[in-house]
């Protein structure tokens, strides 16, 4: 006897509820089906997956060099285009640079990628194959085996990334290749302010006259002529290298200095020379008590200077260009401080080198 209540029969009830359940399920499994299948957008802001894309640039000695864009492994031959690619960022694309680089205490530790290909004037062209580069930054001249390079059919890139006048481009190139065009361009907007600053300064043609300046690189009597780093600064500020006609790296001999009778010397030191002992001081006693020296101008007047080089022939070398500013017009740029200039190099770009002292006697 199946028993009954105030409703329907047990029966009865069941009949009605399992249609209704069937009916449940199934829609269950096509909302899951829906979901499982649905496409998820990530959010707004998260940063966009980057795409490869095929690039062309022109590089300092006119090349067109064609490639995968960005590049993932540089081999990179000299000082200052790893220092142009530390203050973009992209340090982490080093896999190769010379041994002097890595032994370098300004860079020591900060090239975590990288391995050495030898001596910056013959890199070694094994290591070169086994890196497997996208690209080699190389310097535009004194490489000493291109014989043994080229045949290996590598991608290689010319700029030098120290001069003054093609640093922006340089910039912008090593930023295209890198991804990093908006570091890049930070960087020339940070070159051009300065730029701008000294020239603003710089008398007129009408109201100078130009100062005659004996420029000496690292070597003794060794003169930084045309062509070089510190005469085009030279030629900007309107003063007169008195070594503009001669070769590159003619040596000259006191007696030369001496007629030439210059107005201002500016002797230049490498961070290696300080290391080993020897100071910006005695470097400049040195200068000052040549053979002969107390005959010329600049020694008469106590206008000798003794210059760390890394400020006036790197991507820093708008503040060698400020500090050149100041020797040759100390009125003008008596309320212009170079080290302002390093400092927010420092801060934006790549720090540790506001550290390094640049100039001796100060003139502040």
């Amino acid at each position: 006897m199946i028993q009954e209540n105030a409703g329907f029969p047990f029966y009865v009830r069941l009949s009605c509820i399992q249609p209704l359940m069937i009916a449940l399920c199934s829609c269950l499994i096509i909302i899951s089906g829906c979901l499982g299948h649905q496409e998820i957008n990530p959010p707004h802001n998260e940063s966009p997956v980057q795409t490869s894309k095929t690039i062309s640039v022109i590089d300092s000695l006119n090349n067109t060099v064609t490639f995968t864009s960005p590049v993932k492994r540089l081999v990179v031959q000299n000082f200052d285009a790893v220092e142009l690619l530390m203050a973009l960022g992209a340090e982490d694309s080093i896999v190769g640079v010379p041994e002097n680089v890595l032994a370098d205490p300004e860079f020591r530790g900060r090239l975590q990628n990288a391995r050495s290909i030898g001596d910056w004037r013959r890199p070694n062209p094994e290591t070169l194959l086994e890196l497997k580069p996208d690209a080699v930054i190389m310097l535009t001249s004194k490489t000493y085996n291109m014989d043994a390079i080229n045949p290996l059919n590598l991608t290689i890139i010319y700029i030098d990334c120290w001069k003054i006048e093609t640093l922006p481009d340089d910039a912008r190139l090593l930023g295209k290749i890198t991804d990093r065009e908006i570091k890049a361009e930070e960087y020339v907007v940070f070159l051009e302010k300065y730029q701008n600053l000294v020239l603003s300064r710089v008398p007129s043609s009408t109201e100078r006259n130009k100062t005659r300046v004996y420029a000496e690189k690292y070597n003794d009597y060794n003169p930084q002529g045309m062509g070089s780093g510190i005469h085009e600064l030279i030629e900007q500020l309107g003063a007169e290298n008195v070594a503009a006609a001669l070769p590159e790296n003619t040596r000259v001999s006191p007696e030369w200095v001496i007629d030439q009778n210059p107005e201002i010397i500016l002797k230049f030191v490498t961070s290696s020379t300080l290391d080993s002992g020897e100071t910006l001081e005695s470097t400049y006693a040195r200068v000052m008590n040549r053979t002969g020296a107390a005959n010329s101008s600049a020694v008469h007047h106590h206008r000798v200077y003794v210059l760390h080089g890394d400020p006036f022939f790197s991507p820093r070398a708008v503040v060698g260009m400020i500090y050149l500013g100041k020797i040759l017009y100390p009125e003008q740029f008596s309320d212009v401080n170079p080290e302002d200039a390093l400092q927010e190099y420092g801060q934006k770009f790549v720090s540790g080198f506001e550290q390094t002292r640049t100039m001796y006697p100060p003139i502040y």
